[in-house]
């Protein structure tokens, strides 16, 4: 069965939570899923969209929290763990924290990291951001460890943060 049911803020979408350990995006004027279902591995007890509609946070027994892409039902970043059942989640007015509440007697706040994942350009702007000239050159160790960098024409001294091209997978986990 269907453990909650919310409106988008525009109204133009639904969003579900389960006993058959999804949630669920719905279109509201045609009752149609959009995107794939986001899977737990046990009953999900809420799920609630952000304000902007991006993303959605779920609550479940699973021990987990998890925030997900809205459109595609991928997860964002990792799980957020409790010690029990996550009874509920939801984000804050600005979307950059997740407040949790758990049958483990906690209520916890989370910060942002899923923007992150699925913009590496904003990824490498806030590492790059914090790092020294020196800390960012290109070392022997680098290029045996991500042949990625050579593969972008990169070499050893040159800074990693001066255009260096960057892919993503289809899962960030």
């Amino acid at each position: 069965w269907v453990n909650s049911a919310v409106f988008s803020s525009d109204g133009r979408r639904v969003v579900t939570a389960s006993n058959d350990t999804t949630a669920r995006v719905w279109d509201a004027a045609t009752g149609k899923p959009l995107g794939a279902p986001m899977q737990h591995q046990g009953l999900v007890n809420s799920a609630v969209l952000s304000t902007d509609g991006r993303r959605v946070v779920t609550a479940s027994n699973d021990t987990t929290a998890r925030v997900w892409d809205a459109a595609t039902g991928k997860p964002l970043g990792a799980p957020m763990k409790h010690d029990d059942f996550v009874i509920s989640a939801v984000f804050s007015s600005d979307g950059r924290r997740v407040l949790t509440a758990s049958d483990d007697k906690t209520a916890r706040l989370w910060q942002e990291s899923w923007s992150l994942i699925n913009d590496p350009q904003q990824l490498i702007r806030k590492a790059c951001g914090s790092m020294n000239l020196e800390a960012r050159r290109i070392t022997r160790e680098d290029v045996e460890l991500v042949p990625l960098i050579t593969a972008n024409g990169r070499k050893v001294g040159d800074d990693v943060c001066g255009g260096l091209a960057v892919t993503t997978s289809a899962d960030p986990r």
